[in-house]
């Protein structure tokens, strides 16, 4: 299935990440009751400057298809300037057999997804892809929310097994920048273009911005061109 859980920062061109940075806390809560899973961060630079991450992850128990991850990049005690990728990843297949470590994803040793539609608007993607053998149609769609005067959106680039969109942003001591994302699946027998309208109706955040714990409406997204009746 193409993972959409993929959000990446980088802080003056540096990638932070728990494998890159150092880590100076870090928390984890799962909500089974609420179906919330919410991560703390705190990275340290090599030049001392320290970047709190907080994110939580929503799948709603009512739409099975649909989740949210909300992103919260705040400077602790200096300036910097962030980018902020978030992706779409097809799976790669991969010549070395099913991953071992049962925390992985299986890995796929055959071209299991086939390509299909897509449709780039602003900071919405949609793509369709077919199953090889049992051709079955998926669909997955993602969509951004965030506030324009805080944050830019840069690009968004559809290339092969990988879409990005990234935004940039600059953050002073203190601040908080956020970024929330909504993802939509859907798959079944339906011709492609079928199940990408349902997944582009399904990621527009408007109606649903209280999901991912948002009191506010949204303050800019991609063009509501697919959205449901």
């Amino acid at each position: 299935m193409p993972d959409g859980t993929t959000i990446r920062l980088f802080v003056d061109d540096d990638p932070v990440t728990c494998e890159t940075t150092e880590v100076r806390q870090f928390d984890r809560a799962l909500d089974m009751r609420r179906g919330v899973l919410d991560r703390s961060v705190v990275y340290q630079l090599p030049d001392g400057r320290r970047f709190r991450v907080d994110t939580r992850r929503f799948v709603s128990l009512a739409h099975r298809h649909m989740a949210c991850l909300r992103y919260e990049v705040t400077a602790l005690d200096a300036p910097g300037r962030l980018m902020i990728s978030s992706e779409l990843l097809t799976p790669r297949a991969t010549a070395d057999g099913p991953a071992l470590d049962p925390r992985q994803s299986r890995a796929l040793t055959e071209a299991t997804l086939e390509p299909g539609l897509e449709r780039v608007d602003n900071v919405r993607v949609i793509r369709t892809y077919r199953t090889a053998r049992s051709e079955l149609v998926v669909a997955v769609g993602m969509d951004h929310e965030f506030d324009e005067q805080a944050v830019t959106h840069v690009r968004t680039k559809v290339d092969g097994d990988r879409a990005d969109v990234a935004f940039e942003a600059y953050a002073r001591p203190g601040q908080t920048v956020t970024l929330t994302k909504w993802l939509a699946y859907h798959y079944g027998a339906e011709n492609a273009a079928h199940l990408a309208d349902r997944a582009g109706g399904d990621v527009v955040p408007s109606p649903r911005h209280r999901l991912c714990g948002r009191a506010r409406r949204p303050r800019a997204c991609g063009h509501p061109v697919l959205a449901a009746q």
